[in-house]
């Protein structure tokens, strides 16, 4: 007996060491089949999908988009296409050569690219988005002939993308959507970018001529090192208590190239505004902070009117008709300024308010006056240099 239990131990410790030698040969294997799998599910998810005219798996961008998984990458190569095409998916969609993939209708009265969905997030690289036109198919559905509309809880990110000759809305931001643009071009549409809802947008480096952005509701926009040009009408609107700030960029050639109402906030840092009947427009209790600014060649500065209100500092007011104008109760806090080689510096109309902060203003050569309307001490204030 004792015998055989001495055979069965050498037996159990002889199959504990085998197991215990196969031990890191097992776990080495399931880590290499764990890995393995891992990553052939990472590569599929990021496939790469090329559209050309001839020669490709895929001929149009629609065929690509709808066998595309999420978090594939779509290269589409030189041509046109003429297309409506829906994103629904986590896709990036890339021209290869900037200026040369355009993008146009198939159908009218709709956008040409629609992007939708719960959370997305896409990508738009060197593409020409142009000529949507005709009646909108669907108002309420906001079914427009859009350049690009994007709808519900989108993030879109544009990169040296072209925007123009769409008949209504360039970019059209609904719901909480977030767009960012930059190095990109919107031009000749019927509006830049039309934003409602809490939607937002961020543009850098971009030059918007010929159309203007208008905001309503609560949307923003944050503009930073571009330039907004539209002779015909607006360059930026905002309404209801839509919110803008502008830093270090060329606004002019227009009609009236800032115009708010409503609620509406702006503010504008270390910009030019030029070349305008209006340079900002201020109506129906909407408020603008100023900073480092320069104002000319303008028929009005700033207009101010109907309990509208501006803060402005350390700017500079030149050569327009009118620097400043205030109308009915609006109000202007000023500081430190530089009013110069204007027709009038100043012009106050019965129930607006100056008031001065700081050192006063610094008057030059203001031909027919550097104030009209204001009280003598509003106006020797004004003058203040603090003792220098």
């Amino acid at each position: 007996m004792r015998e055989v239990i001495r055979t069965k131990n050498r037996e159990n410790k002889a199959s504990h060491g085998l197991l215990e030698r196969l031990k890191p040969w097992v776990t080495a294997f399931g880590l290499t089949l764990l890995t393995t799998i891992f990553f052939s599910g990472f590569f599929v998810q990021a496939a790469r999908l090329q559209v050309c005219r001839v020669g490709c798996d895929y001929t149009s961008i629609f065929a690509a988009v709808e066998a595309a998984a999420p978090g594939d990458r779509l290269t589409i190569e030189a041509g046109r296409y003429s297309e409506n095409v829906t994103i629904d998916k986590n896709i990036t969609l890339v021209g290869t050569k900037r200026g040369q993939v355009v993008i146009k209708p198939a159908r009218e009265g709709r956008p040409i690219l629609t992007i939708e969905g719960s959370e997305l997030e896409v990508t738009l690289k060197g593409l020409t988005v142009s000529s949507a036109s005709g009646a909108p198919v669907d108002r309420e559905g906001n079914l427009y002939p859009d350049g690009i509309s994007i709808q519900k809880d989108v993030r879109l990110n544009l990169v040296n993308v072209t925007i123009m000759d769409n008949e209504e809305c360039g970019l059209r931001v609904t719901g909480n959507s977030e767009v960012d643009i930059s190095g990109s071009s919107l031009a000749r549409n019927g509006k830049a970018g039309c934003l409602n809802g809490d939607s937002s947008l961020l543009v850098e480096d971009t030059r918007i001529s010929g159309n203007g952005l208008v905001l309503s509701e609560t949307a923003t926009v944050a503009i930073n090192d571009s330039t907004i040009s539209n002779h015909r009408s607006f360059g930026l609107k905002l309404k209801d208590s839509s919110k803008g700030e502008i830093k270090t960029s060329k606004i002019g050639t227009c009609n009236t190239c800032i115009l708010l109402s409503d609620e509406s906030f702006l503010e504008l840092i270390d910009s030019t505004v030029s070349d305008a009947a209006d340079g900002v427009r201020l109506m129906k209790n909407s408020r603008a902070y100023i900073t480092d600014t320069e104002f000319t060649d303008c028929t009005s500065g700033l207009d101010l009117r109907e309990n509208s209100y501006i803060s402005l500092s350390d700017s500079r007011i030149t050569s327009n008709d009118h620097g400043i104008a205030l109308f009915g109760n609006s109000k202007l806090e000023i500081e430190n300024c530089r009013v110069a080689y204007n027709d009038i510096g100043i012009r106050a109309n019965p129930g607006s308010e100056v008031q001065v902060s700081g050192c006063g203003v610094r008057f030059y050569i203001n031909s027919e006056g550097d104030t009209v309307g204001l009280e003598k001490t509003i106006t020797e204030r004004l003058q203040d240099r603090c003792g220098s």
